[in-house]
């Protein structure tokens, strides 16, 4: 009986997505010693919730939060999302400084190489087209590489949704309107009387960084359809207020200049 030929392992692969799933792969594939370059890019200058017993990777524990009882062992159980960002960014610090982890590299194009039908071999299999965000003389020059394996990890959240309801368009068109995924912090919100649609994790993170740049009297206002899920650290906050019934409509005011 003929021993069937064992595939060939790549030897080097490039990891797409710099979120949670693409650190954990980078981390992993390096550890397991076998390949002869792993790398990963992320198209954003920075590196990308669930429940804290579950956060942790193998041997990186997630640090305790603000309120913890550690005699109890009772805590939160939902990170803040500086407490996340943090935690993501000191897993990948050692990546990025031995050049591991490229950061603004956005991927435009994976192409599969044809090879001949008999060979086995995958040296170099798949073309990758990168782009160049960190490049300030020509960011959209494109650059290619070539790769055995790649390993997609960028989430399903890349692609904002935005409700159906009327006078929204309006108002993104103005520029009054920014969706979680671009959210980056709350400077430039200073004073602005703000209405924050939602009541879950990303909406509830928002509210709470706002509510440190306005007063009690001018409060960051939350547009909620139901109850928040039990649990987050930052709520209740005498400075965010939830408003009901969710939005219908949203109207421009035209005032004189």
């Amino acid at each position: 009986m003929q021993t069937p030929e064992l595939p060939v392992r790549p030897k080097r692969i490039l990891i797409i997505g710099g979120g949670p799933a693409g650190l954990v792969t980078l981390r992993n594939f390096i550890e397991l010693g076998t390949f002869e370059r792993v790398e990963l890019v992320e198209r954003r200058d920075d590196v990308g919730n669930v429940l804290l017993e579950f956060l942790s990777y193998h041997g990186f524990p997630f640090p305790p939060p603000a309120e913890y009882d550690r005699e109890n062992r009772q805590y939160q159980p939902f990170p803040t999302l500086t407490e996340m960002h943090n935690y993501l960014k000191a897993f990948a610090k050692p990546f990025i400084e031995d050049g591991r982890l490229r950061l603004g590299k956005e991927v435009v194009k994976v192409e599969e190489r044809p090879l001949p039908n008999d060979s086995r071999d995958v040296k170099d299999k798949w073309r990758v087209v990168l782009r160049d965000w960190a490049n300030p003389i020509d960011p959209d020059k494109e650059v290619e590489e070539l790769w055995d394996a790649v390993v997609v990890c960028v989430g399903w959240y890349d692609n904002p949704i935005w409700p159906e309801t009327q006078g929204l368009d309006e108002v993104r068109e103005k520029g009054l309107a920014k969706h979680a995924k671009g959210w980056r912090g709350p400077e430039g919100w200073e004073g602005k009387r703000t209405l924050v649609i939602g009541n879950a994790n990303s909406s509830n993170d928002i509210a709470a960084q706002l509510a440190a740049y306005v007063s009690t009297s001018s409060p960051i206002y939350r547009s909620i359809r139901r109850p928040n899920f039990p649990g987050f650290v930052t709520l209740p906050d005498e400075r965010i207020e939830g408003v009901q019934p969710p939005v219908k409509r949203y109207t421009l005011l035209r005032r004189p200049y």
